[in-house]
C-alpha cells in the first residue's frame, strides 16, 4: 500500500499525512479482523478441489469447479463402464492459471469406498474408472503429452510409447471447453478419448497405477 502510495503525486504533504495514516489504521483494523474470524468446519483443506464432500458426507450429484466455471454431469457413460457416478471435481493449476477442471466418476461398487476415504482401495480395485479433463484455456499437444506420460516408476519405453501415443492422437492443441478422458479397466489397462475419439489404448501395470495416481 505504500509503496502504492509514493508513485502518487498528492497536492500537500499534509494529504500525503492524512492518508499514510488513514493506510496505517486501515491496515490495522483488517489484521485484527482476520484474527478473530472462525474457521469454517466445512471449507475446503486443499485449493485444488471443489465441489467434493468429506469421506462420511459424499452426496452424488452434478457438480462444477468453482475456479473455472466448468460443469460435470452426475453420470456419464465411457469405453470402460457405463452410467459411472460423479464422485468429486477439481482444478489443474500453473502459478494463477486455471489449466483444465477434472472431474472423477467412478463405477457404483467404488462409489462406497471413496466415500469411506478408501482411495488406495480404489486405485488398486479392478472396477472401471475414469478422470474426464475438461480444459479451461487452450495447450498444445506436446505439453500435454509430456506432462501425463512423465511417470518416475515406469519402463522409460513405455512412457515413451504413451507420450507418443497421445501426441499423435490428440493431433493439436487442445482448445478451451474440449475434453479427453482416461478411462481404466482392470489394474493394467487404460484408454485414452479425446474430443469424443477414441485415442488407444495401453496395457501396463505400472503405466496404468501412475497415472491415476497423478
Amino acid at each position: 500500500f505504500l509503496v502504492l502510495v509514493h508513485t502518487i503525486t498528492m497536492p500537500s504533504s499534509k494529504t500525503y499525512d492524512y492518508l499514510v495514516l488513514l493506510i496505517v489504521a486501515l491496515c490495522a483494523y483488517l489484521l485484527a479482523t482476520v484474527g478473530t474470524q472462525p474457521h469454517s468446519k466445512s471449507s475446503s483443506s486443499s485449493s485444488s478441489s471443489d465441489g467434493g464432500a468429506s469421506s462420511h458426507d459424499l452426496v452424488l450429484g452434478p457438480r462444477t469447479d468453482k475456479a473455472t466455471g466448468i460443469a460435470f454431469a452426475a453420470t456419464q457413460d465411457f469405453s470402460t463402464g457405463k452410467a459411472m457416478s460423479l464422485v468429486g471435481v477439481g482444478t489443474r493449476k500453473k502459478a494463477i492459471l486455471n489449466i483444465y477442471s477434472l472431474g472423477v466418476y467412478v463405477a457404483k461398487p467404488l462409489v462406497k469406498q471413496f466415500s469411506s476415504g478408501h482411495c488406495d482401495a480404489i486405485i488398486n480395485s479392478k472396477h472401471p474408472k475414469a478422470v474426464q479433463l475438461t480444459f479451461a484455456m487452450g495447450i498444445g499437444p506436446e505439453k500435454i503429452a509430456e506432462a501425463i506420460s512423465g511417470l518416475k516408476d515406469v519402463d522409460p519405453s513405455v512412457r515413451q510409447e504413451f507420450h507418443d501415443m497421445l501426441l499423435q492422437g490428440l493431433g493439436g492443441k487442445m482448445l478451451k471447453g474440449e475434453s479427453m478422458s482416461f478411462e481404466w479397466k482392470g489394474l493394467d489397462s487404460i484408454s485414452v478419448t479425446a474430443r469424443g475419439k477414441k485415442i488407444g489404448t495401453m496395457k501396463n501395470k505400472d503405466l496404468a497405477k501412475g497415472v491415476l495416481s497423478l
